[in-house]
C-alpha cells in the first residue's frame, strides 16, 4: 500500500512570557521546536481496555521503593504530578512507538508480577531482540511531514506528533483550540551574517522547512532596506509548490524546481543542476553578474 506524502504547516502562538525560556540564547531562523502533544483519544481508549483499569484511576510514578531505596534497573524520568490514568495515557505516554530496551528494563523493575518482569527483561535482552522487533503571543512556523505508513506486520503506523498536528483545532476556529507544551533547541544551520554574500540553496526533496525560513529571513532583510546578494534555489518535490512569490519579491535571483510526479518523465534536482551547469556557476562569476570567488559561496 502506497500512502500519499503529506506535509503540514502550522503556526504556534507563543505567550511573550515563554519566549525566553524556550530559547535561552534568543530565537534565530531555522531553530528547532519540539512539541509535547497528546495521543489520539481512540488510542488512549484502546490502552485503557488493555490495562483493564478505570480511566479515572488516580495515578503517579515513584522512582524509589516504598522504603525510599532506589529501584534496581529503573531509568524512568522524575515523577510527574499525580493525575488520572486517562491523563497519564493522554499526555505522558508514547502509545504509538515501541519502547526502547532501557525503558523495558525500567518497566520490569516496576512490574508486580514476576513473570511479567521476566518477560520484559527477556524482550530487552539480545535473545528477545528479534521477537520484540515484530511488535514493535508570537508565532513559530512549523513544517512537519505526516507519518502514516504500513508496517511489515500489516499494521498502519501513525506518527504521534504529526497525527496530532493533523487533527488540531486552530485558534481561528475556536477559543477552545488545541494546545501542547513545546521546547526549543538552537540550530547551527544559519544564513551568513553578510546578506550580500551570494548563496546557492539546494533542497533535493528532503524538506522545504529550512529553505523556506531562509527565504522569509531574506525577505525581512530586504524589506528593512538592506541589500541582498544573488541567490539561486534548487528545490525538488513531488508536486508543485508556491515559491514564485519569493522570486517576484527579489528574495532569490532564480527559482529552479524539479518535479518528480508531474509530466511524462521524472525530473530530480540533479537533472536541473546539470542543465544549469552548476559547476560553471561556481567557477565563472560573470554568470551571476557579480564578483565573488568559489570560497565565498555558501551552499545550503
Amino acid at each position: 500500500m502506497v500512502m500519499p506524502m503529506v506535509t503540514l504547516f502550522m503556526m504556534l502562538n507563543i505567550p511573550a512570557s515563554m519566549s525566553l525560556p524556550l530559547f535561552p540564547f534568543g530565537y534565530e531562523t531555522v531553530d528547532h521546536v519540539g512539541v509535547y502533544c497528546e495521543n489520539l483519544i481512540e488510542i488512549v481508549e484502546q490502552a485503557e481496555k488493555l490495562l483493564n483499569l478505570p480511566p479515572q484511576t488516580y495515578y503517579s510514578i515513584h522512582v524509589d521503593n516504598k522504603n525510599d531505596s532506589p529501584r534496581s534497573g529503573s531509568s524512568l524520568p522524575s515523577p510527574f504530578t499525580p493525575c488520572t490514568l486517562k491523563t497519564a495515557l493522554t499526555r505522558y505516554a508514547n502509545l504509538l512507538s515501541a519502547p526502547k530496551n532501557s525503558v523495558l528494563t525500567a518497566l520490569a523493575s516496576y512490574a508486580s508480577d514476576p513473570s511479567e518482569a521476566d518477560r520484559l527483561r527477556y524482550l530487552a535482552s539480545p535473545n528477545g531482540k528479534e521477537e520484540y522487533a515484530q511488535f514493535a503571543s508570537s508565532r513559530i512556523h512549523v513544517t512537519c511531514a505526516l507519518v502514516y505508513e504500513k508496517t511489515p506486520t500489516g499494521r498502519i503506523h501513525k506518527g504521534v506528533c504529526s497525527t496530532w498536528m493533523k487533527n488540531v483545532v486552530s485558534l481561528e476556529k475556536s477559543n477552545d483550540c488545541s494546545w501542547a507544551l513545546i521546547f526549543g533547541r538552537n540550530s547551527n544551520f544559519k544564513l551568513l551574517i553578510d546578506p550580500k554574500v551570494p548563496i546557492i540553496m539546494i533542497g533535493p526533496g528532503t524538506g522545504l522547512a529550512p529553505l523556506r525560513s531562509f527565504l522569509q529571513e531574506r525577505l525581512a532583510i530586504k524589506e528593512s532596506g538592506a541589500e541582498l546578494g544573488p541567490a539561486i534555489l534548487f528545490f525538488g518535490c513531488r508536486n508543485r509548490r508556491m515559491l514564485n512569490n519569493f522570486a517576484k519579491a527579489g528574495v532569490i535571483s532564480e527559482l529552479i524546481i524539479a518535479f518528480s510526479r508531474e509530466g511524462p518523465t521524472k525530473e530530480y534536482v540533479q537533472h536541473k543542476m546539470a542543465e544549469k551547469k552548476l559547476w560553471n556557476i561556481l567557477k565563472i562569476s560573470e554568470i551571476l553578474s557579480t564578483n565573488f570567488t568559489v570560497d565565498e559561496v555558501f551552499l545550503v
